[in-house]
C-alpha cells in the first residue's frame, strides 16, 4: 500500500486539498482520487485549494509576520 494511502487509512481526513503550483494540475487531482479509490475503503474529497498557485507565499508571509511580532514584543518598548 502506498505511504499516502497508509496517511490516509491513519488520519481519516474527510478532505485533501492541494495547493500550490500543482492545484492548477487537473492530472494530480485525478491520479490522487484514482490511487485512494484502489488504497482506501472510504477515500475523502480532493479539491483545489482557493489560494491557488499563491499558498505557500502567502502562509510564508504570513509566518513572517507573526514571527516579527512575537520579536517586537519580546523587545524593550516594544
Amino acid at each position: 500500500m502506498p505511504k499516502r494511502a497508509n496517511d490516509t487509512l491513519l488520519l481519516d481526513p474527510s478532505k485533501i486539498v492541494i495547493g500550490g503550483g500543482m492545484s492548477h494540475i487537473v492530472r494530480i487531482h485525478e491520479a490522487i482520487r484514482s490511487a485512494l479509490a484502489q488504497a482506501v475503503p472510504f477515500p475523502p474529497e480532493v479539491e483545489r485549494s482557493t489560494f491557488g498557485a499563491g499558498a505557500a507565499l502567502q502562509g510564508a508571509l504570513i509566518l513572517a509576520a507573526e514571527r516579527r511580532a512575537k520579536i517586537c514584543k519580546a523587545r524593550p518598548g516594544g
